[in-house]
């Protein structure tokens, strides 16, 4: 990973170390996840916006606008789908158990909607290096060789900036990169993480 992306060793295992405190799977083997609502809850409303868009979708009046678009699709399971606040809850295995639940709402944006692996990159962008997010997720599963081809897939393709940072071991161009700059006020130690973390291996 460090020679495709012309970084140090010591930076990856920084970013490992800050996503998944260094552990890129459970005990039982499963890659670590993080199962997102707000993910979920913007989505799915995409996905049904692009329905109401489509030729063959039925069109009723007043749909697709602003209003209907930030109603709750799911307001049953607010812990699966909401569209603001962190409820995550413990790690390991209750995070999988929400995600089987929210699969059966939506498998494929259930998916999507989680963080994966040692780099928690979530399955949104699963286009940057597969076909599919099922192509995504087996990848994840399969071992550290598919979590290693994702990010680097990842990194090149989507976080250029996020390369360069980390070539100039400058954590804070990171961190906007790699977690957006809402990083500064929902985890603000996030790029003197990076710095602790690089230097404990460096």
């Amino acid at each position: 990973m460090a020679m495709e992306l012309n970084v140090e060793v010591a930076a990856i295992k920084a970013i490992v170390m800050q996503e998944s405190q260094g552990h890129p799977f459970l005990e039982n083997g499963l890659p670590p996840i993080l199962y997102e609502r707000r993910h979920f809850f913007e989505l799915v409303a995409k996905k049904r916006a692009k329905v109401e868009q489509s030729p063959s979708g039925l069109k009723r009046k007043g749909s697709g606008n602003k209003q209907s678009q930030h109603q709750n699709p799911y307001p049953d399971f607010p812990d699966l789908c909401f569209p603001h606040g962190d409820n995550y809850g413990p790690d390991g295995l209750h995070q999988y158990e929400k995600l089987v639940r929210a699969a059966n709402l939506d498998l494929e944006i259930s998916l999507m909607a989680c963080s994966w692996g040692g780099f928690q990159i979530l399955g949104e962008y699963y286009s940057s290096g597969c076909a599919t997010i099922f192509e995504f997720v087996n990848k994840f599963i399969s071992g550290t060789d598919g979590q290693a081809e994702i990010f680097i897939a990842f990194m090149k393709n989507m976080k250029p900036d996020g390369v360069k940072g980390l070539q100039a071991r400058n954590w804070e161009k990171v961190a906007d990169s790699y977690s957006g700059s809402i990083w500064r006020t929902k985890n603000p130690d996030y790029a003197s993480n990076l710095a602790k973390y690089y230097d404990q291996f460096k």
